[in-house]
């Protein structure tokens, strides 16, 4: 089976960061935080600001980003890491034509 290029990881929490770090040791991935002030910090400091915070993030296979649209574009899959509780409002920008041709999953 071909390996992804790109692999979105959509959500800033311990599961997330735990996959991002796994998943960046064998593809590019594309991570979407919706807190800004963390984008910057794990961009600055190559950690997690909040939750699993001794994990470093290789920043240089890691595209850190608050901008959803732009996390989904570059990549073939897409892994829904955010609570339940939360999954809706986080992916409210999303249309059904932007996920067209990506798989997802729900961890």
């Amino acid at each position: 089976m071909k390996k992804p290029n790109n692999v979105s990881v959509i959500g800033g929490g311990s599961w997330a960061t735990a996959l991002v770090k796994i998943l960046s040791n064998n593809c590019r991935v594309n991570w979407w935080l919706r807190n800004k002030s963390n984008v910057d910090f794990i961009l600055k400091n190559k950690h997690n600001p909040s939750y699993l915070t001794d994990v470093t993030i290789n920043t240089d296979k890691v595209n850190v980003t608050d901008n959803l649209i732009e996390a989904l574009k570059k990549s073939d899959i897409i892994i829904l890491a955010v609570p339940s509780a939360f999954l809706k409002d986080s992916l409210k920008e999303i249309s059904k034509e932007k996920l067209a041709g990506k798989k997802y999953f729900l961890p």
